[in-house]
């Protein structure tokens, strides 16, 4: 459609994004290519279970929990027998979260076993995030797992029955490790750098929830 002078109307310039909309942009988009690790629904599919008692199911460690008036399921893990619970699926160049609160125990133990591998055994190698309460946010390679470096800042937990969060992100070798919105430190030299990621049972009983993971593209 032409003006009344005959000339077309220019085209608005399109509005250049500010730092925080650009920001809030980028994270909505990370945020949709989440793909979530624990489906209530069909769980345990997707997850091997590995206990250090020969002969206890799964389902007398490891269980769907349920907390009246909360939509939202979690894993429940009964603390007994040692043991641990992992994914099928190897993943490298990532992003992990999750949250987990311990409901009774103030020294509750556990972990979460990043780039686990080799055989399942008590313990597997992997690079082990501590939520052990005094001693939350250690990192350190075990097993065969090396690293150049290890994280030894303790973290103070929530409150008993209160959700934690962390966020890893694991790239080339690298592992950056956030708690409770905090950085904890960033872990370098990381071998292997792929594997499966874990959960412990050590000793007492823990709540997880929200588990989620993002490959992260060859070009980030």
């Amino acid at each position: 459609t032409n003006s009344a002078d005959g000339e077309t109307p220019k085209k608005p310039e399109p509005k250049e994004l500010t730092a925080e909309e650009k920001a809030a942009a980028s994270k909505a988009e990370k945020e949709k290519n989440r793909k979530p690790l624990f489906n209530p629904k069909e769980f345990p599919n997707g997850w091997h279970y590995h206990s250090a008692e020969a002969g206890i199911p799964l389902e007398d460690s490891w269980q769907v929990g349920q907390e009246e008036g909360q939509a939202e399921p979690y894993l429940r893990c009964l603390g007994k027998p040692y043991g641990y619970l992992r994914t099928e699926e190897v993943f490298d160049n990532y992003e992990f979260g999750m949250k987990w609160r311990f409901p009774a125990d103030p020294n509750g133990n556990s972990g979460i076993l990043l780039h686990t591998s080799g055989k399942d055994q008590i313990w597997p190698s992997s690079i082990q995030i501590q939520l052990h309460r005094p001693k939350m946010g250690h990192v350190f390679a075990s097993g065969d797992a090396k690293a150049d470096n290890q994280l030894t800042e303790k973290i103070e937990p929530r409150e008993l029955n209160v959700w934690n969060e962390c966020v890893v992100t694991c790239l080339d070798g690298r592992i950056l490790v956030e708690i409770n919105k905090k950085k904890v430190g960033e872990l370098t030299g990381c071998t292997p750098d792929k594997g499966m990621i874990a959960l412990q049972s050590e000793g007492s009983e823990i709540h997880f929830q929200s588990l989620w993971l993002r490959k992260i593209p060859a070009s980030s």
